[in-house]
C-alpha cells in the first residue's frame, strides 16, 4: 500500500470567523482547515450541509417573487452538496439526503420560516439604504479588513444587523451549550468588527437565527469587536511565527477534551492518539488497536474486523469486533498486526463498540502524516 503523501502546513495569509473558532481551541486545527488536502480525511456532518441549505431558502426568500420557488431552491442546493459527498472519500456514505439526521425536520422548519418571514416585494429597509451601499448589502457578501488580513462572508448583512443561519441552536441543558453560544457571539463580533473597519459603520445588532425560528441575539458594542478583532490578528501572527520556525506539529496541537471532541479533523492528528486517554465530552468511542483478524460476511459487503484495543477515549472493553460495510465505511483492506484508528463508534452498555454511518475506521500506516514547512517535522508513529 503506498502511503499518502505528507500534507504540510503552510503560514496563513488571512483568518477568518470560522478560522478564529478553530484557532481559540487549537493551532493545529486551524491550519488543518485551511489545508486543502486535509479535507480528504474529513468525515463531515451532513448537520451543517442543511445549515448551508436553510441559509440558501432564506436567501432566496428575500426575492420578490421567489416563495413559489423555495422548494427547488432547496432541492438544487441539497442535490450539489450530495454530488460533492459522492466524490469524497469519506463522505460518500451520505450520498442520499433524506437519510441526513433531521433532514426532513429542518426542511419543513426552513421553508416554513422562509415563507413566513418573506417581506412584499415593495418593502425596501430605508435605513439600511441609507447607512451602507448596496454592494455592501446581501448574501455572502464579501469583507475584507486589517489590510485584508481579515475576511468574512456573512450569511447576510441588510446594512443594519448581521444574521448568521444555524441548523439549530444548542440545548441550554447540554453541557457544552455554553461553550457552542459563546462562539456564536464570537464570531457575530468579529463580522462586525470587519463590516466596521471595511464601510465606517458599525453593525447596530446581530444574531443567530435557527431553522425552527429560534433566535439568539449578540449584543454588538464596539470596543468588544475591536478587541475581538485585536486577538484574532494576534493570535494568526503567532501562529504563524511558530510554523516559520519549522515547529513541530505536536507542539501547534492542543490536546483537552474541549478541543478534541467535537474535531474533525482527529483521524489524522498523530498528538491526538499519542495523547489518549482523552476524556470525551460526548458518547463516542474512539480508540486506537491491532488487528488480530479480518473475517468476510456472505453477502460481500459485511465484514467484520477484531481488534485488541491500545488505548481509548473513555473505559471500552480491551478487546472489540467491529462490524463494517464495505459500501458505508469503505474496505479496511488490513491484516494481522495493522494498527487502525476507529472514531465516533457507538458504545454499548458492555463496553462494546458499534459502528454506524457516522464511524470512521483507518489503518494508520495509510494516513498521511502532517508536518510544518518543506522540511517540517511531525511526530514518529
Amino acid at each position: 500500500m503506498t502511503k499518502p503523501e505528507a500534507i504540510v502546513l503552510g503560514t496563513i495569509d488571512r483568518t477568518s470567523p470560522s478560522m478564529w473558532a478553530d484557532m481559540r481551541l487549537c493551532g493545529l486545527r486551524s491550519l488543518l482547515a485551511s489545508a486543502p488536502r486535509a479535507q480528504d480525511w474529513v468525515l463531515h456532518d451532513p448537520r451543517a450541509w442543511l445549515g448551508t441549505a436553510f441559509h440558501r431558502v432564506m436567501s432566496a426568500a428575500r426575492i420578490p417573487g421567489a416563495l413559489n420557488s423555495l422548494e427547488s431552491v432547496w432541492k438544487k442546493t441539497v442535490d450539489e452538496l450530495a454530488t460533492q459527498a459522492a466524490h469524497h472519500p469519506l463522505d460518500r456514505r451520505f450520498t442520499s439526503p433524506e437519510k441526513w439526521p433531521s433532514y426532513f425536520i429542518v426542511k419543513q422548519r426552513a421553508l416554513a420560516l422562509a415563507a413566513a418571514n418573506s417581506p412584499p416585494a415593495s418593502v425596501v429597509t430605508s435605513q439600511a439604504r441609507a447607512v451602507t451601499l448596496p454592494s455592501q448589502r446581501g448574501s455572502e457578501r464579501r469583507f475584507e479588513a486589517r489590510a485584508g488580513k481579515l475576511v468574512g462572508r456573512p450569511d447576510y448583512f441588510d446594512g443594519i444587523t448581521i444574521t448568521e443561519y444555524k441548523s439549530s441552536l444548542p440545548n441550554r441543558e447540554w453541557r457544552i451549550a455554553p461553550i457552542i453560544i459563546e462562539g456564536f457571539q464570537r464570531q457575530l463580533r468579529l463580522y462586525a468588527a470587519i463590516i466596521g473597519e471595511t464601510t465606517g459603520n458599525y453593525p447596530d445588532a446581530a444574531r443567530v437565527v435557527a431553522a425552527s425560528g429560534e433566535t439568539l441575539a449578540v449584543p454588538i458594542e464596539r470596543t468588544a469587536c475591536t478587541q475581538e478583532a485585536d486577538a484574532a490578528m494576534s493570535a494568526m501572527d503567532s501562529l504563524n511565527s511558530l510554523v516559520a520556525a519549522n515547529t513541530p506539529v505536536d507542539q501547534l496541537a492542543v490536546v483537552s477534551p474541549e478541543s478534541c471532541s467535537r474535531c474533525f479533523y482527529k483521524l489524522i492528528c498523530d498528538a491526538f492518539w499519542q495523547s489518549l486517554p482523552v476524556s470525551s465530552t460526548t458518547s463516542d468511542g474512539t480508540f486506537v488497536g491491532f488487528v488480530k483478524s479480518v473475517e468476510s460476511g456472505a453477502d460481500g459487503d459485511l465484514y467484520s474486523v477484531d481488534l485488541d484495543v491500545k488505548a481509548s477515549n473513555q473505559k471500552i472493553a480491551p478487546k472489540q469486533r467491529i462490524v463494517l460495510r464495505k459500501s458505508i465505511h469503505g474496505d479496511l483492506n488490513a491484516s494481522a498486526g495493522d494498527e487502525c484508528r476507529v472514531i465516533d463508534g457507538r458504545v454499548g452498555a458492555d463496553g462494546r463498540i458499534r459502528a454506524d454511518i457516522s464511524t470512521v475506521v483507518s489503518k494508520t500506516a495509510g494516513l498521511p502524516l502532517v508536518v510544518t514547512g518543506a522540511r517540517g517535522t511531525a511526530l514518529t508513529r
